[in-house]
C-alpha cells in the first residue's frame, strides 16, 4: 500500500512537471507568415497550414514541413535530442521546387497543399507530398537524411 501511494506521489509529480515544460513551449514566441505579413504569436496558436519562420538555434514548436532554408543547398540540421535523447545533427532537405521561395511574399503565393501520414512513433520516418495548384506534386518532403 505505502509502495504504491509513493509511486503514484511520484508519478502526479512527473505529470505536474511535464504541464509545467509543456505550458512553457507553448507560451513561447514564434514568428508566422499570416496574411502576407510576418507576425509573431504564442505557439499555441499555431494552426496548420501556417508558414512557420524559425532562425538558427531556434527550437520548433511543433511538427513542420521545410519548405525552404538560407543555407545554399536548402539544407537545414537539426537535433532531436528533446524527442528522443539523440543528440547527432540530422540533416532535412527542403523540395527543389520550394527552396527558392525565401521571402514573405514568395512563401505567401505559394499555392499549393500538403498531405501526409497520420502521426506514428518512427521519428526519422515521414511519408508525404505536396500538392502544387499547377497539379503537380512532389512526393516524400522532407525527409531525413
Amino acid at each position: 500500500w505505502y509502495q504504491r501511494r509513493v509511486r503514484g506521489n511520484k508519478q502526479g509529480y512527473e505529470d505536474y512537471q511535464r504541464h509545467k515544460a509543456d505550458n512553457e513551449v507553448n507560451q513561447r514566441l514564434v514568428t508566422v507568415i499570416r496574411h502576407g505579413c510576418l507576425i509573431q504569436i504564442v505557439s499555441r496558436n499555431i494552426r496548420v497550414g501556417d508558414v512557420v519562420k524559425t532562425e538558427c538555434d531556434e527550437e520548433f514548436p511543433c511538427d513542420m514541413v521545410l519548405l525552404s532554408s538560407s543555407d545554399d543547398e536548402g539544407s537545414c540540421y537539426i537535433t532531436t535530442a528533446n524527442l528522443d535523447g539523440e543528440t547527432n545533427l540530422k540533416i532535412l532537405t527542403c523540395p527543389e521546387e520550394t527552396k527558392s521561395l525565401l521571402t514573405v511574399q514568395e512563401l505567401h503565393g505559394l499555392d499549393a497543399s500538403i498531405e501526409c501520414e497520420p502521426p506514428n512513433v518512427d521519428l526519422y520516418r515521414f511519408q508525404g507530398r505536396i500538392i502544387f495548384a499547377t497539379d503537380t506534386s512532389l512526393d516524400n518532403i522532407s525527409a531525413m537524411k
